[in-house]
């Protein structure tokens, strides 16, 4: 497709309804639509969650997929211009799954072709035995051995897939999960005890997690705390 630039001041185009904006010659069939929206990551996990998402995910009108996401588009579109009670929690729900739906045909598409990350993981059916273990109970004392047996693989074997789609070792991601856990746990407007975060991320005591969160972090759990309260 040829995109043929705008004189500046075809930014003045116009608003047509609550949020919708107009670019070019109003009297002319618009050539495509655009709609806008975006998550917010805390900056100190962006680095973990960024391997969850594709540069791009390109869904042409003719594949199966654009149905079911070209209603969904409809519907936030539609609760979105609606003044009704809960408006703003409805649309945040369905931008969610709109997300999920979008990764969901990714995976699926991508195959081995996808780049290193959760995503990619999570689609290995073998690796997503081991990753659904390991969300779900972080605070277990895990070892390559253990999620190699959730996976049904031999240790070698489940590192070097594990490695190869998710692009850490298996440990270092526990790690950074825990730590990505820790923060968020951090940032409540009452953080807990640091004793219970700890415990709850699977660190036998605050010391041992003090020094993993400094080690991945840079700073102390206490002055993370102090900086995300500022």
């Amino acid at each position: 497709m040829e995109v043929e630039p705008l004189p500046f001041d075809a930014d003045e185009a116009v608003a047509r309804g609550a949020g919708d904006v107009r670019h070019g010659d109003a009297e002319r069939e618009a050539e495509f639509k655009q709609l806008g929206g975006y998550f917010q990551l805390e900056p100190g996990n962006r680095g973990l969650f960024a391997g969850l998402l594709p540069g791009l995910v390109h869904i042409q009108a003719t594949d199966p997929a654009a149905e079911r996401l070209a209603r969904m588009i409809d519907l936030i579109t539609e609760e979105a211009l609606a003044n009704r009670p809960g408006r703003d929690l409805v649309v945040d729900r369905l931008i969610e799954v709109l997300l999920v739906e979008a990764l969901r045909f990714h995976a699926e598409r991508a195959g081995a072709a996808a780049r290193p990350g959760l995503l990619s993981g999570l689609a290995d059916p073998l690796l997503a035995r081991a990753l659904r273990q390991l969300h779900g109970d972080v605070a277990r004392g895990w070892s390559v051995d253990a999620l190699a047996r959730q996976a049904g693989l031999s240790r070698s074997a489940f590192s070097e897939r594990f490695n190869r789609k998710v692009g850490v070792p298996p440990m270092q991601y526990l790690i950074e999960w825990r730590i990505a856990l820790a923060k968020a746990m951090l940032q409540r407007d009452a953080p807990p005890p640091l004793e219970a975060v700890a415990a709850a991320v699977g660190y036998q005591s605050a010391s041992a997690f003090s020094t993993a969160f400094r080690r991945e972090v840079g700073s102390s759990p206490s002055h993370f705390t102090r900086a995300a309260a500022a």
